[in-house]
Order: structure tokens, then C-alpha cells, then sequence
């Protein structure tokens, strides 16, 4: 599997790769991807054959949470549309693509908002 973004030579640091139960939201797996030549790559080796969300994110306050606002996000195939995959074979196929979140919150967007951030495995 590969993370990439519109330019596959750009650096935003460790990449949190999140596997997460679409009926739980738990998540099930966790890879770190770091960039290098062919973008970021990352494994799941022994993640349990099942169905499936792929997330992806920095984790720029180290709070144990990736997709904060102003971090790096993405999903396959978006962040707005995540799709369900069954994996049960090894898969290199999957490309994610990863932007900063930026988001100007109006005072009433702050009391409401209940946010996209998922947890990461310390």
C-alpha cells in the first residue's frame, strides 16, 4: 500500500496508517509511514482478515489523535467518502491522498463542531 498526495516528493512527516472497524470505529491496526523515495509506504502484517476503513494522518500535537485540524489528513478513497474495504489478501493497489486540514471556525461552529479526529495507538 502507498500514501501519496498531488506530489509524491512531499514531506509531512510520520504518517499515523489507521485500519478501523466501519461498524465500531475502533481501530484494529496501526502503521507509521515515513516518506521515501516511492512516497509512503506502509504494512499491515498481522492485521486479522476482515472489513475495513483506511485512514491516515499526522499527529502534529502528539495528542494521540490524527485529522486535528492543521494536521495532514486522508482516507481511501476520501476523507468525505471513506470505503469499505474486505481485506483478506495482501493488497498494493490502495492510494491514499493527503492534504492539511484547514478549517476557520465561526464561534457557533466551535460549540457544535464534534470533529473528525480518530485515535491513534500510543
Amino acid at each position: 500500500m502507498i500514501a501519496v498526495g498531488p506530489q509524491a516528493d512531499a514531506d509531512v512527516g510520520a504518517v499515523y496508517v489507521l485500519l478501523v472497524d466501519p461498524d465500531t470505529n475502533i481501530v484494529a491496526d496501526q502503521a507509521i509511514a515515513r516518506p521515501g523515495p516511492d512516497g509512503y509506504r506502509f504494512l499491515f502484517p498481522a492485521a486479522p482478515a476482515g472489513r475495513y476503513q483506511i485512514a491516515a494522518g499526522s499527529d502534529l500535537d502528539n495528542d494521540f489523535f490524527i485529522c486535528d485540524a492543521g494536521e495532514a489528513c486522508g482516507a481511501y478513497l476520501t476523507i468525505d467518502q471513506p470505503l469499505t474495504l474486505d481485506l483478506d489478501s495482501d493488497r498494493a493497489d490502495i492510494e491514499i491522498s493527503i492534504e492539511y486540514l484547514v478549517a476557520i471556525p465561526t464561534p457557533s461552529a466551535v460549540r457544535t463542531s464534534t470533529g473528525k479526529a480518530l485515535p491513534r495507538q500510543p
